[in-house]
Parts: structure tokens; sequence; C-alpha cells
């Protein structure tokens, strides 16, 4: 689910969109198995349209530069959490979606109880933490991503990432069981 996360952030970050609201409510999951990033309802071009949008978050996912924005109202009665905020469209960063993607995979680690912890591999798990650790560490920079990525265009830096990950088998997640 989480590479198939990053490819579609990927995807839409090539085509110069932000998400802004990357958050596990959004990324859904098919009847084979795929992740599908949903609710674009948010999401923002980076290069076309007028000079201020109002960017749409959920406040605990969102990058500290977001939620650190003078908000001019959030949805209180029904969603509490979200907010709207207006920004300069020339501040709107691919970071954004980046730093959310990390809180959610770390937010994905702990969702089980730690005694249920041996399902995934310590090597997977531990990675996983360090890449969402340097998502939200870094506040990147738009020319970088996670683990010293390319510094370079958007597809070879999320190709580079791509290249990083092991896949998960059924042997390799079944291996710490025994």
């Amino acid at each position: 689910m989480i590479s198939q996360s990053i490819d579609g952030l990927r995807h839409l970050h090539c085509k110069g969109i932000v998400h802004l609201d990357v958050k596990l409510e959004n990324i859904l999951v098919s009847p084979n198995g795929r992740a599908v990033i949903s609710d674009l309802g948010s999401a923002r071009t980076l290069r076309e349209g007028s000079v201020e949008t109002l960017a749409i978050f959920t406040r605990p996912w969102a990058h500290p530069n977001l939620t650190a924005l003078h908000f001019t109202g959030s949805t209180a009665m029904t969603e509490p959490l979200r907010m709207r905020v207006p920004i300069e469209r020339a501040k709107l960063r691919l970071t954004f979606d980046l730093y959310a993607l990390g809180k959610n995979i770390l937010r994905l680690l702990h969702l089980h109880e730690p005694a249920k912890w041996h399902v995934l591999d310590p090597y997977v798990r531990k990675y996983l933490s360090l890449l969402a650790c340097r998502l939200l560490g870094g506040r990147n920079a738009d020319d970088e991503c996670a683990l010293e990525v390319s510094r370079a265009s958007p597809s070879s830096r999320y190709s580079i990432l791509a290249s990083k990950r092991r896949p998960l088998t059924s042997e390799r997640l079944t291996a710490n069981t025994h």
C-alpha cells in the first residue's frame, strides 16, 4: 500500500499537482488489493489558476507551514480538523504531501498493538520508520525527496525511491513468526 501510494503521489506531482490532504482515509484499497489515492477535491495545481487559492487540508496530517497560516475557517460542525486556508499558489509545495505521507506511514506502523508487530519484518518496520522520519524531519526542499533521493526532476527522484524498496513477500512476512 505504501509503495502504491508513493507511485500515486509521483503521478500527481509529475503533473504539477499537490494533493494537500494525504491521509490514510484518502487511500482506498480496491478488491484486487491495489491502493488508490482518492479525494482530489483538495488538490491544487502548482502553476495554473489564480494567484491565490484555497488550501483545504486535515490539520493533524498537514505540514507545519500549512498549519501556521492564518486560517479562514473550518467545517467545524461536520469536520472540526478540516482547515481552509488562503495561500498564494507560488507557496504551494510538493513537500506538503511528502510530509503528510511520512506522518501517515508512522500512523500505519503504529495502528497495530506492539504484540502483533511480528507480522511485519523488523527490517521493513525500521526502514519504513526511518523513511517516515526523514519525510517528517527534512522539511524537504522541492528538489529532494526521502533518503537523499535525487535533486533532479520529480520523475527521477521517485524512481530512485522506488529502487530502494525491497518487495514484501509472504516468505519475508512469515519468517519472523516462527
